[in-house]
């Protein structure tokens, strides 16, 4: 076959530092190949390819690994629109969805921990250091595993004085409600998840933050205490030092 000239578009490690999988794209723009790397035998491994006689997209390019270290994620228009595949890179690609519909952006969720093994905070941040956020800015919370948890440590131990919280419409008034109890300076912007998903897929969730109301008044009692408690640290109040004189 003649040769073609190729170039690479995306190189993602997985997270052992094990491999690294390769986004290779011909510059006729008809062929793109995902191969893979061993940091051992440094010799490619072909995973999959996507032709189109006319071009391939430059959107839908997204490419990463399951936090099995051993399983690519992938989109796809192979059948003419963009989807989302999962393969073991020793066994064959599985198609995730299907349907006259494009996905784009991709995020694993979860915090890596549990029996899924998911990754958000891994894949968040690299999404935030893709859009222009430098890398150094970007603090990885992996133990706040809750909207609690978060808020807590975000005030007390990063010493975050002022931030903006971005989530589902579903879940803004639990995170504003939590926000406001820490007295910083704090926005919540509510992405839309009704005309996104459909009101069968969001109204469960709608349910859990009612279910929820009384523990995040719990919580919200105790973030009230940590800021009293912080507070008090900080010195002697007013009142008590005009007592010792």
């Amino acid at each position: 076959p003649a040769e073609r000239l190729i170039r690479v578009t995306h190189t993602v490690f997985s997270r052992d530092g094990a491999q690294a999988a390769v986004m290779l794209r011909a510059v006729d723009e008809k062929d793109r190949w995902i191969v893979t790397v061993e940091r051992v035998a440094a010799k490619p491994v072909f995973q999959h390819r996507l032709t189109d006689p006319a071009w391939v997209n430059w959107r839908f390019n997204d490419l990463g690994w399951l936090p099995d270290d051993h399983t690519l994620w992938f989109l796809s228009e192979e059948t003419g629109y963009s989807q989302l595949y999962r393969k073991p890179v020793d066994g064959k690609s599985v198609a995730l969805t299907r349907g006259a519909f494009e996905l784009s952006l991709p995020v694993l969720s979860g915090d890596g921990q549990g029996d899924r093994g998911y990754d958000e905070v891994s894949v968040m941040g690299q999404v935030a250091s893709q859009v222009g956020i430098d890398r150094s800015a970007i603090i990885e919370d992996r133990e706040g595993v809750s909207t609690f948890a978060t808020v807590r440590r975000a005030t007390r131990e990063l010493g975050v004085t002022d931030f903006v919280a971005v989530t589902q419409r579903f879940h803004a008034p639990r995170v504003a409600f939590l926000a406001r109890a820490t007295r910083t300076r704090y926005q919540v912007l509510a992405l839309p998840d009704r005309a996104k998903y459909g009101r069968r897929a969001v109204l469960p969730l709608e349910l859990r933050e009612i279910v929820a109301i009384p523990k995040a008044l719990v919580e919200f009692g105790r973030l009230r205490l940590d800021r009293s408690g912080s507070r008090g640290d900080a010195g002697p109040s007013e009142t008590s030092r005009r007592r010792r004189r």
